[in-house]
């Protein structure tokens, strides 16, 4: 292949190695056909200035000893985003009947089981979009998982999504158009206000921390999280599920082929402001009130029945 070749075993971790000769855009383009071609793990070291560069190691899914392929990983994923579904329903079910029937410690305790199981629900759904078969290629899937949180790989999800459809590498108004980039900047703040903040609500809840959260350190109060967990009611978590979910199709639609782009994403799209608005006029009190008067309501048709 020219302007790659490669080398004897790494004498240090016994990786096979690549390297690439030349400009960075031809190291990218012989990357991405070295590991398209390979069937093991492979090292490519970039050239850099005065001799210096940064070395990348990747491996294709499924190619290595005892690895899955992308389709059984997406169907893994997708049988345990059904069974995180049924327990959040399960369990928002339940912190309802705790609203209808007063129950206060209980609707609390129930409320926080539902935003670890939402957390759990959003990580699922992006390894089900990224597997997708037909959707994201090899190394746009590398790019997206050598993310370092969460919630930047579905940041770069999105990214990569609007790259594929309208073929540009940079993404600014320019290169993408008014339309598609008024879109960008909608789809992407609304997840750093919506779902980021339910991730890392997962991660304190899941290290114990219901009623304080702390730092990373664990030797201080994060006074931000703690209001973020009290804050969180059975609606918005009801309404940020949904929101999940069109987050999801609207990558799919994205990566998906041109007609089905055009077929689906303006109503995925819409479903997704529809939601939006929902959380902006979401209302505690106000749903409480509904729960608590439609209990009122079927207990007295049931006396009157009786």
């Amino acid at each position: 292949m020219e302007g790659v070749t490669r080398s004897a075993e790494d004498p240090l971790g016994a990786v096979p190695a690549v390297h690439a000769r030349g400009s960075a855009t031809l190291a990218d383009a012989a990357l991405c056909q070295v590991a398209r071609l390979s069937s093991e793990r492979i090292r490519v070291r970039f050239p850099g200035a005065r001799g210096s560069g940064y070395e990348r190691r990747l491996w294709r899914p499924g190619t290595e000893a005892g690895l899955m392929g992308r389709t059984e990983l997406f169907r893994i994923h997708t049988r345990n985003l059904r069974a995180i579904q049924k327990a959040l329903d399960h369990a928002g079910s339940a912190a309802r009947d705790a609203i209808r029937n007063g129950h206060a410690e209980v609707e609390q305790s129930l409320t926080l089981a539902c935003a670890l199981l939402l957390g759990s629900a959003i990580e699922t759904r992006l390894n089900r979009v990224i597997t997708e078969p037909g959707g994201f290629s090899d190394d746009e899937l590398e790019t997206i998982r050598g993310q370092r949180s969460q919630a930047r790989r579905w940041l770069a999800a999105i990214d990569t999504g609007f790259r594929r459809r309208h073929d540009r590498w940079h993404l600014t108004e320019d290169s993408l158009g008014p339309e598609a980039w008024l879109r960008l900047q909608t789809i992407r703040p609304a997840f750093e206000s919506t779902l980021e903040p339910i991730i890392s609500m997962r991660n304190t809840l899941a290290h114990g921390q219901w009623s304080v959260a702390l730092n990373s350190r664990e030797v201080s109060e994060n006074a931000p999280m703690t209001a973020l967990i009290h804050a969180e009611t059975v609606q918005t978590i009801s309404i940020k599920n949904r929101l999940g979910h069109h987050y999801e199709q609207l990558i799919l639609d994205l990566v998906s082929t041109k007609h089905a782009f055009e077929r689906d994403f303006e109503v995925t799209y819409s479903k997704f402001q529809q939601t939006l608005e929902a959380l902006a006029r979401a209302d505690e009190s106000v749903y409480r009130s509904e729960l608590q008067a439609r209990a009122a309501r079927g207990a007295t048709r049931r006396a009157y029945a009786e």
